[in-house]
């Protein structure tokens, strides 16, 4: 016959075993739930965009860029440092630039979203492009128009007063620039001369302009200025 020490260690160890049954079975599932955390987040599925820069709003760890795509519209795209792998990955951007951004998308009330994994290149547009060209122009420079027409205005901006239309080959001074609503404001004056060549668009080899000749072209028409 048993005896009951044997008994209470037999109950002792049935009681240990059934413990570590139930602990062990505890840890398997919550490592199996992180193991398929991990695996969702890493075969989930990444996009590649590429446009062009229309706002940029910043935040404390970087920023979001609402990007205009050619084909599939606009994307709210977040540029943080922390899902981009680290600050030496981190690159900032301006207003008009062209963007090719990876990451995952999503959809927030029928908005595009884009968390950003990786920053595949950003380029200048043509506004800052031009932009950068025509600050380096200086006012003694011999400059002129290479735009067909242009409208002069009194102030950076297309509801500014219209100061008068000047015309290709004119003679004019490079000021300074502005951009304005993501437009580019170029500020000069007209010499009301006409460069070699070009005498022929206008009335007796005459530039025939109204106004005064000092100030603003640009916006919707981006100015073609050629130097030399």
């Amino acid at each position: 016959m048993m005896t009951n020490t044997l008994k209470a260690a037999l109950l002792l160890w049935a009681m240990g075993l059934a413990f570590s049954c139930a602990n062990n079975s505890g840890h398997s599932g919550a490592d199996a739930s992180a193991q398929e955390t991990a695996a969702n987040a890493a075969t989930a599925e990444s996009i590649t965009i590429a446009g062009t820069v229309k706002a940029i709003t910043f935040g404390k760890d970087g920023y979001t860029a609402e990007v205009q795509t050619e084909s599939d519209g606009l994307y709210s795209a977040l540029v943080s440092m922390v899902n981009l792998g680290g600050q030496e990955k981190y690159q900032s951007c301006e207003v008009g630039d062209m963007v090719t951004l990876k990451g995952i998308p999503s959809d927030l009330g029928g908005a595009q979203q884009l968390q950003v994994t990786e920053i595949i290149g950003i380029s200048p547009g043509q506004i800052q492009t031009l932009d950068a060209k025509y600050r380096t122009i200086k006012p003694d420079a011999y400059c002129w128009q290479t735009n067909k027409e242009l409208t002069l205005y009194a102030q950076p901006g297309a509801a500014g007063k219209v100061e008068g239309k000047h015309f290709q080959g004119e003679l004019l001074s490079v000021l300074g620039t502005k951009i304005v609503d993501n437009q580019l404001w170029v500020n000069v004056t007209y010499k009301l001369k006409v460069k070699t060549g070009y005498e022929g668009q206008f009335a007796d080899g005459q530039v025939m302009s109204a106004g005064s000749p000092t100030g603003w072209i640009g916006g919707a028409e981006t100015p073609d200025i050629e130097c030399k």
